[in-house]
């Protein structure tokens, strides 16, 4: 029984080693080279708690602030692909800042975000961002924190006057997958 725990252990953590968080930022996004990416590596998933129109998602406490807020634009021709209720659609991105830099209703100085065009939400609607990765221009004032970073904490999705549209959604850390389930297959095999 032991060996078959450290083998399913074993397994588990080869499987957890090959993954990755939810959200990285790659490449280099003050001068353009390697070219700066930043991709969901899941799918995210929020309940919309407020009907209005969703132009931001924001990222809780992401970096600290640099002193000014600045922005890439995306490539040209780049949609977010998402779904409201199982209703798959695309809409255009705009540009990644690096931080507010100031109290914006409900986001922080410290919080990043990602801009698109408005899309219209309604309460209790499950609202769905694929996994999928974007291309960036450069900035050379973009915050150096957020080079090749990995991001782990959470989302919200906001309006454009910065207002919470949404719960707040925690994007797992591998390890902490990698935890439970551990924790999950030594309870199952004590069970039996």
């Amino acid at each position: 029984m032991i060996k078959n725990i450290a083998l399913s252990a074993l397994f588990l953590i080869a499987a957890a080693t090959s993954s990755s968080a939810a959200v990285v930022l790659s490449g280099n996004f003050e001068t353009g080279a390697p070219t700066p990416t930043l991709t969901f590596q899941e799918d995210i998933v929020f309940k919309i708690t407020a009907t209005a129109s969703a132009s931001f998602l924001v990222f809780v406490e992401w970096t600290v602030t640099d002193g000014s807020q600045n922005f890439v634009a995306d490539v040209p021709d780049q949609s977010l692909v998402y779904s409201i209720d199982g209703l798959g659609s695309v809409v255009a991105l705009t540009r990644l800042a690096d931080n507010f830099n100031s109290i914006f209703n409900d986001a922080s100085p410290n919080d990043g975000h990602l801009l698109f065009a408005d899309i219209p939400v309604v309460t209790n609607e499950v609202f769905v961002i694929a996994a999928g990765t974007y291309t960036f221009a450069s900035n050379g004032s973009f915050n150096p924190l957020l080079l090749n970073r990995v991001f782990t904490g959470e989302v919200f999705l906001a309006n454009g006057g910065g207002i919470r549209l949404s719960d707040n959604v925690t994007v797992p850390e591998p390890s902490g997958f990698l935890l439970l389930s551990l924790a999950s297959l030594s309870l199952l095999r004590r069970h039996r």
